[in-house]
């Protein structure tokens, strides 16, 4: 249990008034811990019932003056396995009980707000389907008055189904994946659909040169520096980009295959080089508005995904550390076949950094791996200590998948290396926040 004082002494605790530990309370869990020692089963010595008889031995020998000198002579073991049984006293008193009672509370209020969170999330996504309904729905009906609507719209019902907004959703959140503000569309070219659109374009451009339009009117001379810069442009691409936008486009549809961010980045500022997309304001492309190529948008859309998957995650993460930081007590990763429990003990070190303490059998593990074999290595009586997610990482990889306990464990572990991961990740995005704001103020 992690209890409000991480300073405690054996001296200080038994004698500090708001805890009220007192000497029939202490007595009697050293009792249990001794009691727990004999009952083992496999009649193997239960080393921290030994190790808790010499501290006892040893400060009870001596001079309540001479109590602190005794103890800090103690080896490790002998004063974790007393602070052990002190602590176990400790957590019966009214103090602590409070304590654990207003932690509880916390998380409680913390659960709900996460879960009042979600609600808001829900309605948000109903009310923008709502929204898109509405707009399809004003929309259709404009065509029909118009007589703009095609045969099936015009025998169609009066509602948008489900489908139709589905639809609208998705390429809504394909434009604005693309680049498009909220709202606006997004033209999707093929390759050749393109090729054709800048070979009409090039046509039309050539034969404004003369200074008349399409329609024989005279253009004013800023249109026909416009027109200008377009032919040339049309020109530079008809030249230079065709070997370009083929490699261009196959990195494309290999970085979307491979799914992995920094591929992904190269490969859209490639397709930007190529001229692989653009805006009619600019280039007189497409029917108005930004225009992509498919391979760009799949690129683009990749790009929303991971966006939004790492986001998730972060919120996720940020969630766990809420918990984390309201907890009562460390929970157990799990057990491995030889009865040693691992730990991570976030509160110590800090740093977002994977940890893993993997304790010792003691004496009720004992009892219950009955099927553990005498020595299984010098971490049967010693704690390990991993750090780092390659470390953790390893300690997952070696348990055993075969057994329940183990592969729960393995979850387990490799849980919590992702989620250290992503406490990284979210303090190094805060980081270059507060680095981006405070460059903005100065």
């Amino acid at each position: 249990p992690r209890l409000p004082d991480s300073g405690l002494s054996p001296s200080s605790l038994v004698r500090s008034d708001s805890y009220r530990v007192n000497e029939a309370q202490i007595t009697r869990v050293i009792d249990d811990a001794f009691a727990a020692g004999e009952e083992d089963a496999s009649g193997r010595e239960c080393p921290e019932a030994a190790e808790l008889q010499r501290a006892v031995s040893v400060l009870l020998a001596v001079h309540p003056t001479d109590v602190l000198k005794a103890y800090s002579r103690l080896r490790p073991s002998a004063k974790l396995a007393l602070m052990n049984v002190l602590i176990d006293a400790a957590c019966e008193t009214k103090s602590v009980e409070q304590a654990l009672n207003n932690i509880q509370t916390k998380k409680e209020d913390l659960l709900k707000a996460h879960d009042a969170e979600d609600r808001e999330a829900k309605r948000k996504a109903k009310a923008e389907k709502e929204e898109i309904r509405s707009r399809l729905k004003a929309e259709l009906e404009s065509r029909r008055e118009s007589g703009e609507a095609t045969a099936e719209e015009m025998a169609g019902g009066e509602d948008i189904n489900d489908a139709q907004v589905m639809f609208e959703l998705h390429r809504q959140t394909e434009a604005e994946a693309c680049g498009a503000p909220k709202g606006d569309k997004v033209a999707v070219l093929s390759r050749d659909e393109l090729a054709k659109a800048e070979s009409e374009l090039a046509v039309t451009l050539e034969l404004r040169t003369g200074g008349f339009d399409e329609y024989g009117i005279e253009m004013t001379g800023g249109a026909l520096r416009q027109n200008e810069r377009r032919r040339d442009e049309m020109r530079r691409r008809r030249d230079t980009l065709l070997g370009v936008r083929e490699a261009a486009a196959l990195q494309l549809r290999q970085a979307v295959s491979g799914g992995k961010r920094d591929e992904l980045q190269a490969a859209v500022e490639a397709g930007q080089a190529a001229a692989l997309e653009g805006s009619h304001e600019n280039d007189g492309i497409g029917p108005g508005g930004r225009w992509v190529t498919s391979e760009m948008r799949d690129a683009y859309v990749a790009l929303a995904e991971l966006d939004k998957a790492e986001t998730e995650e972060l919120e996720r993460a940020r969630r766990w550390e809420q918990l984390e930081a309201v907890s009562g007590r460390s929970e157990m990763l799990g057990v491995d076949r030889y009865g040693r429990r691992y730990w991570t003990f976030e509160a110590v070190g800090g740093g977002n950094v994977a940890k893993l303490w993997v304790q010792p059998r003691t004496g009720d593990m004992l009892r219950v791996e009955t099927s553990a074999p005498p020595d299984c290595g010098d971490a049967s009586d010693a704690w390990q200590y991993y750090e780092g997610q390659e470390e953790c990482s390893a300690v997952a990889a070696s348990l055993d998948q075969r057994g329940i306990r183990e592969r729960a464990l393995q979850v387990a572990i490799r849980q919590h290396v992702h989620m250290s991961s992503l406490q990284r990740r979210a303090a190094e995005i805060q980081k270059e926040q507060d680095e981006a704001d405070e460059m903005r103020i100065g």
